[in-house]
């Protein structure tokens, strides 16, 4: 049995496409949830008078691993499934997926997605061969193969829990910071079925560059200090991570991409090299 967390923060845009998405499987999840982080745009109204929706609110909003744990906590089947309230399901998600899970060795699966604009209309692929097995040093350094985001995931929900589950000072890398401490317990199961449409768009969290960095080297030094990943992996993480700030801010066309870059290279120059010849 599935559960679903949605989260939700002033999104009204797209909120009900979101749900909708999930009240019309194929085969429906034994419970939906909607976490409110502390929304003030009236945006839930809705679906608070449907049954099959339990809506959590929180009186404030918090980083987006705070809320996403508040919900975990009210999970009572063995399976989590997550949604952002801008993406959306195809309608065979779970049936597609269920089978898989009733292998007992499954903990944590994604599926592979396309992106979509605000209008949702298709911009292009997303990943197309997402990480399985013992993947953990190369998601670790962030290579062009990775897990896939938070929609596209179940999970095992003792398994979540047994980890920690998200981690609660993080927003834009709780996410990846999951999917790392996972990949380092358990084998991860990748699904090549498109199973999911991510939004982007100029409200996307994930469009403060900023914030993601400061977050994201928080969450590769954590990883390598509690994990002792060797120095080498460290600083290719840390040289991607820079080459990523660099690139975004190039096309942002402000100027300090060129510190980034040159970090990128003092870090480790191969993957400069990597990325210039392939």
């Amino acid at each position: 049995m599935i559960s679903v967390i949605i989260l939700y923060y002033n999104d009204r845009f797209y909120i009900q496409e979101a749900v909708h998405s999930v009240l019309n499987q194929t085969l429906l999840p034994a419970q939906i949830m909607i976490v409110d982080n502390g929304s003030t745009d009236g945006g839930l109204r809705e679906f608070e008078n449907n049954s099959s929706i339990k809506i959590l609110r929180l009186a404030k909003n918090q980083n987006l691993g705070f809320a996403r744990n508040y919900g975990l906590r009210k999970v009572h089947t063995d399976f989590v499934a997550f949604l952002d309230s801008d993406d959306v399901w195809y309608s065979n998600k779970i049936e597609r997926i269920m089978p898989i899970l009733e292998n007992p060795d499954i903990h944590y699966i994604h599926s592979n997605f396309v992106r979509i604009n605000g209008e949702g209309c298709r911009i292009s692929f997303g990943q197309i061969a997402g990480l399985e097995g013992s993947c953990s040093e190369e998601h670790f350094k962030m290579g062009p193969n990775t897990i896939g985001p938070p929609s596209t995931i179940i999970g095992r929900t003792s398994s979540i829990k047994k980890v920690g589950g998200f981690n609660n000072l993080l927003s834009i890398s709780a996410d990846w910071d999951l999917s790392q401490r996972m990949a380092r317990n358990y084998r991860i199961t990748y699904c090549p079925e498109i199973l999911v449409s991510y939004r982007v768009h100029s409200n996307n969290l994930s469009r403060n560059i900023d914030l993601y960095f400061s977050e994201m080297t928080k969450t590769l030094t954590h990883i390598y200090v509690n994990f002792k990943v060797n120095e080498y992996d460290y600083r290719y993480a840390k040289s991607k991570l820079n080459l990523i700030m660099a690139g975004e801010l190039w096309n942002q066309r402000q100027p300090r991409f060129l510190k980034y870059l040159l970090f990128s290279f003092l870090l480790a120059p191969r993957v400069i090299y990597h990325r210039i010849f392939g």
